[in-house]
């Protein structure tokens, strides 16, 4: 049964390249910071920041909610050994968005100057 849908774009062009630092260490967990230290270029940061951004907000918008007591620092998005986006959230951010026991597919993508991110929140009871 589907819980909820998100849907968030980030147009790039906005995202100043003196302060994309100091956004990461707000919105990246632990491992997608060190992920994100790791990248060589300017454009590939803004990618990543900008993907893994609408990520959190898609989810946000999925619960029907918004962040109420949370942070984007509590959500992390990782890739499988294809490729797959998905995103580990914290049980207990999920029991508070959610009665139900849930899993969320992700979906990002970047065209140009723009990144997307689609969640669907799925109850598994």
């Amino acid at each position: 049964m589907i819980l909820g849908l998100g849907i968030d774009i980030q147009d790039m062009k906005r995202l100043d390249e003196k302060k994309i630092e100091r956004l990461a260490k707000k919105i990246f967990s632990d491992s997608e910071m060190e992920t994100f230290s790791g990248l060589k270029t300017v454009r590939r940061k803004k990618e990543f920041l900008a993907g893994h951004f609408c990520s959190k907000e898609a989810f946000y918008k999925a619960t029907g909610k918004g962040i109420r007591d949370h942070n984007l620092r509590e959500i992390n998005v990782f890739y499988d050994e294809n490729g797959k986006p998905g995103m580990d959230v914290s049980e207990d951010m999920m029991k508070h968005y959610f009665k139900n026991k849930v899993q969320c597919q992700l979906s990002i993508s970047h065209d140009g100057d723009y990144a997307v991110a689609v969640v669907l929140v799925e109850g598994l009871e």
